[in-house]
């Protein structure tokens, strides 16, 4: 039984586009509901309208110009392309772990392996610091951050990784003009 009658559902009535069984489910919902039987009349009456609408013949051809709009309409970005920033992430990791041993032994310059972890950096307390600032803001004193050979590989290898994935995007999102006719 079809209890909403939609206005999609009035309009295949009237147009005779439903099977028999929905047709009659329709016109027994219709002969229920004053509502759609108002509906269905307000219908009728735009279809009337629009039947004694005469045609009127365009001066003008569109086609060319329709046509040249839809070609410059954009296709839309496939959806893999919205996990592409995550996934140059993941292969540049993955070749910076690939290639951990070359870049060590380049690097080593004859020291044993260096250590795998990153070394820990020892921030100042903040609130020592708030409190000087507030007495003494000219002698405020910076923070002594200690780089030694380690954490500039790290530098060198997210910045290697960057380099990669900088080249990848250029490659992946640049437009090649030679393939157009």
């Amino acid at each position: 039984m079809i209890d909403d009658l939609s206005d999609d559902l009035l309009n295949e009535y009237l147009d005779g586009e439903l099977g028999e069984a929905e047709r009659q489910a329709v016109a027994a919902a219709i002969a229920r509901s004053p509502a759609a039987q108002a509906r269905l009349v307000e219908l009728e009456t735009l279809f009337a309208a629009f039947a004694d609408m005469q045609d009127v013949p365009l001066d003008k051809d569109l086609t060319p110009g329709v046509l040249t709009a839809v070609a410059a309409i954009p296709a839309p970005a496939p959806p893999w392309l919205r996990l592409l920033p995550l996934i140059q992430v993941v292969i540049a990791a993955l070749l910076v772990i690939v290639f951990w041993p070359v870049l060590q032994n380049w690097w080593d310059y004859g020291r044993a392996l260096l250590p795998t972890t990153l070394p820990s950096l020892v921030l100042p307390d903040v609130n020592a610091m708030m409190r000087e600032w507030r007495t003494v803001v000219t002698n405020l004193p910076l923070p002594a951050i200690q780089l030694n050979l380690a954490l500039y590989q790290w530098a060198i290898l997210i910045g290697l990784a960057l380099v990669i994935w900088l080249l990848g995007a250029r490659l992946l999102f640049s437009e090649h003009r030679g393939s157009h006719a």
